[in-house]
């Protein structure tokens, strides 16, 4: 589904980040913070790569399931291997991702890494191409929001955490939790195509309707009388081809009265 909708829509760029989906029960950590123990659920992180279109709408291509804690570039790297390499697009993230190996991957793909470097008052950048991608970050920086817009309405929708026992299942679940969302901005974008295309159809038959109803003038002696318009006798020039009469002030259509009078060339007031 996403090659499918992404070949109909120019993408403007691509953001991957990560969240977590809880599952089972709470427990303790083995490691104390201060003088509590900590108290977690279970849970699974999701490595997604987005991408979004002219329409500013988040298409999901690529997405890595993996364990509670773990290392959010290894499982970019994974993930990056099933993205179909681009030209010339921003690939954005957030200063999680700062690897030069993740840097490189980008570029041999043809994307224009944005990855935002870390950087400190005694720690500068110095490597080439964390310059590059820093310079990257300042220009297209600023759309990073939109995966986290979709992180929350993934949960908003199906929820944080998945009644389950199993790992291996909240992996598989979190994975479906991707798929939903891509047919779910698939049924949209097919709703609101169908949905134009009525309002079109049928604001052109009211439009026809409008033209061909009657209509009220004032004949020669104050009085009003009904005309009907009568269509295919108007050229370019808004004049009736088949009259020597000059029309009137604005474009004009041959009309018939129901009164019995001859037909006339009257103003086109729509």
């Amino acid at each position: 589904m996403p090659s499918f909708y992404l070949k109909i829509k120019q993408t403007l760029c691509y953001i991957a980040d990560a969240t977590g989906f809880g599952f089972g029960d709470k427990y303790n950590l083995n490691w104390k913070r201060g003088t509590q123990i900590r108290t977690v659920q279970s849970h699974v992180r999701l490595e997604v790569i987005i991408a979004v279109d002219e329409n500013k709408r988040r298409i999901i291509t690529a997405v890595e399931a993996g364990g509670p804690y773990e290392s959010e570039i290894e499982m970019l790297r994974k993930a990056l291997k099933r993205l179909k390499p681009q030209k010339g697009l921003p690939f954005i993230a957030d200063k999680g991702y700062d690897a030069v190996d993740i840097i490189e991957s980008l570029l041999d793909r043809g994307f224009e890494p944005a990855i935002r470097i870390k950087e400190t008052m005694r720690m500068s950048i110095r490597h080439p191409l964390r310059k590059l991608s820093n310079e990257n970050w300042k220009r297209y920086g600023k759309m990073r929001y939109r995966i986290e817009q979709l992180f929350g309405s993934i949960k908003q929708k199906i929820g944080s955490s998945f009644k389950l026992l199993r790992e291996d299942l909240a992996r598989k679940a979190s994975i479906a939790c991707a798929i939903l969302w891509n047919f779910w901005v698939l049924a949209t974008y097919l709703f609101l195509l169908f949905l134009s295309g009525i309002l079109h159809y049928s604001y052109a038959k009211g439009y026809d309707r409008f033209l061909e109803q009657p209509r009220q003038r004032v004949d020669k002696n104050g009085g009003y009388s009904w005309d009907r318009v009568v269509h295919g006798t108007r050229n370019h020039k808004g004049r009736n081809p088949n009259s020597s009469k000059r029309p009137l002030r604005g474009g004009c259509d041959t009309l018939s009265t129901f009164n019995g009078e001859d037909a006339f060339l009257w103003q086109n007031r729509l």
